[in-house]
């Protein structure tokens, strides 16, 4: 492993020379345009780069991800019938071993970084309405809220690394509108602090409490209400 990232590090420090090595090395390419061509189209992730991913003393929010996509689509096909959480199947002792090959190699840059929040008015691209269910006048997560954001709302957002998402909290009309609009507020806060906690920057996000103004159903009905009592998740271009 310490040999393969050494050569990654050397296509970034001299693609040209890896261009020819490549054009060298494998039949049907013809060229060395055609050998630059097929480095420019593919992504050789370096030591840092690695150690972000895998991030061995943090969240595993970029591994676990990808791993419980694919876990899925080989598990809808047939090829497996037994799934494993994702903090079961990473090793990263390789990252440990190949560190003294890198001395130089401090934290990776985010692709992205997060400098400001989004803007307030910013129109969303994607909306994702997810039922968060707390206790009365709660804002706190309980394991079951906990399970529902690792299951849908971790991977949009990680899906969606570039890009900014606001989080919505909304109430049904029963009680005090300003009491209902401070707790979805706080409600959609502590989402956001869950998910912060899982490797997203706070500044990936906004938080909003809409309260009872922006019911999706008839106020006058328990399946309206239910309805109405909701998060969304909005996905924001930067």
């Amino acid at each position: 492993m310490g040999g393969w990232l050494r050569g990654v590090d050397m296509v970034h420090k001299n693609p040209e020379r890896a261009a020819v090595l490549l054009q060298k090395s494998l039949s049907g390419v013809n060229t060395l345009d055609d050998a630059k061509g097929m480095l420019e189209d593919v992504k050789l992730p370096d030591y840092a780069e690695n150690r972000a991913f895998f991030n061995p003393q943090g969240s595993l929010v970029n591994y676990q991800s990808i791993y419980q996509t694919a876990q899925n689509i080989w598990r809808k096909i047939g090829k497996i019938s037994q799934v494993y959480p994702a903090y079961q199947t990473v090793d990263t002792r390789f990252l440990e071993g190949a560190a003294e090959y890198f001395p130089e190699a401090g934290a990776a840059r985010p692709e992205f970084e997060f400098k400001a929040p989004p803007r307030t008015k910013a129109e969303p691209i994607l909306t994702k309405t997810v039922s968060i269910y707390f206790p009365t006048g709660s804002s706190t997560l309980d394991e079951n809220v906990k399970a529902v954001l690792d299951t849908q709302v971790v991977d949009l957002a990680a899906t969606f690394g570039g890009a900014y998402m606001r989080i919505a909290g909304n109430t049904d009309n029963v009680g005090n509108p300003d009491s209902n609009q401070r707790l979805s507020r706080a409600r959609a806060d502590a989402v956001a602090r869950y998910l912060v906690s899982k490797g997203f920057e706070r500044n990936k996000f906004e938080v909003v409490g809409n309260g009872p103004s922006k019911p999706v159903a008839s106020n006058d009905t328990d399946e309206g209400r239910a309805k109405n009592r909701r998060t969304d998740f909005e996905v924001i271009p930067r």
